[in-house]
């Protein structure tokens, strides 16, 4: 089976952030309810978020970004793992679909999925953050380009 290069990137960013929340929710033991089919949906959910809402966000919050030196990004992703849990139904056959106990616990998870993601992408080769260092040209002249470090 061919799958295109986009949707086998996308399945496993799913699937790395299903893997996360399951660590966060070990971690931070009964803060973080779920039963399995509705962290799959609350996982599609959160993607969704991501993708529509969350650039939103980092855009109106910018200023607050620069000033924390990123650190808001994990109140914005604990505000959407938040808004995830409030969609959600409260109780299925089986238990809470997903239900996130506060924003302390969200931002918790958060961090924890941060760290997650940010340890598998590296595994797989898909880290977002390149430092290299320009070289110089044959006759031993700066390019004047210096160090390049795009992140």
């Amino acid at each position: 089976m061919n799958v295109p290069e986009g949707m086998k990137q996308f399945l496993q960013s799913w699937l790395i952030n299903v893997l996360a929340v399951l660590i966060a929710a070990t971690i931070l033991g009964d803060s973080i309810r779920f039963n399995f089919s509705g962290l799959l949906i609350a996982m599609v959910l959160l993607g969704m978020l991501n993708g529509m809402v969350r650039p939103l966000l980092l855009v109106l919050s910018f200023p607050l970004v620069v000033l924390t030196l990123g650190l808001f990004i994990v109140v914005i992703n604990a505000f959407l793992l938040m808004v995830v849990s409030w969609l959600m139904p409260d109780t299925t056959a089986s238990g809470p679909a997903f239900h996130v106990t506060s924003f302390w616990t969200a931002c918790k998870a958060a961090l924890i999925m941060a760290l997650v993601n940010m340890f598998f992408h590296t595994l797989l080769g898909r880290s977002r953050i390149v430092v290299r260092r320009a070289g110089r040209s044959a006759d031993g002249d700066d390019d004047g380009r210096g160090p390049a470090i795009p992140i």
